[in-house]
């Protein structure tokens, strides 16, 4: 049945068709949890800051650090940790921050954590553990002005980050994949999604126009950060 399927997909009306049906799905998934958010919204009374808004609400959450890191600095003068692990298109995460200034990163399945494994609950500890030397080591050679993470609660745990702000860093995380199973199911005692680091991230970059209210929702600001493809490849 698997050989038949796998055969299918690779005619070219099932595959558009698997396609349309698969876009469907995510789409209502995706409303789904919006109309659950809105309501929970409408419920506790909040209202997302956008616009200047967010800009000032970041700006109170960060302050100190800010000045510290005597921000603001030109593009090119930053220094950016880079957390990350490389699936497929992800390589190309150092050289799009590279213009920000010096990089810094750990990249985890070149150390062989590997959250796609079955015994990862096990491992992902260790791999919070193995993150704290790279970060404090980069901040030994310059302090770090920006974290920028593609993490999310089944790899990441929120104290972690906690402890890269406390030292000073400004965090931001970024997910290609929270229009839907969100705020996911519970893993080891915390979410799967970005829900769980929401609150712990200083400003969570979303690929959905309609996902600042989640974030908002469990204790995080949010901005709208569309995906971007490499010009010279696509």
């Amino acid at each position: 049945m698997t050989n038949l399927v796998a055969r299918l997909k690779r005619l070219p009306i099932a595959a558009a068709a698997n396609a349309q049906l698969k876009a469907r799905l995510v789409e209502r998934d995706a409303a789904t949890i919006r109309r659950r958010y809105d309501r929970e919204a409408q419920r506790r009374g909040l209202a997302v800051p956008e616009g200047s808004a967010l800009s000032d609400a970041l700006t109170r959450r960060i302050g100190a650090r800010k000045a510290a890191l005597r921000w603001p600095r030109p593009a090119g003068d930053l220094h950016l940790f880079l957390a990350y692990g490389v699936t497929n298109w992800e390589a190309v995460l150092p050289e799009a921050l590279a213009p920000f200034g010096t990089l810094s990163s750990f990249e985890w399945r070149s150390h062989a954590f590997d959250e796609s494994q079955p015994n990862w609950q096990d491992r992902r500890a260790d791999w919070n553990s193995a993150l704290r030397p790279p970060v404090t080591a980069a901040n030994r050679r310059r302090p770090v002005d920006v974290v920028v993470g593609y993490l999310s609660g089944y790899t990441v745990a929120p104290q972690m980050l906690e402890q890269m702000a406390a030292q000073g860093a400004v965090i931001t995380n970024f997910c290609f994949d929270d229009k839907i199973a969100w705020p996911g199911p519970l893993r080891g005692g915390r979410r799967t999604s970005t829900a769980a680091i929401a609150q712990a991230v200083d400003l969570n970059l979303s690929s959905d126009p309609h996902g600042a209210m989640r974030y908002f929702a469990h204790g995080g600001l949010c901005l709208f950060h569309p995906e971007a493809a490499d010009p010279r490849w696509y």
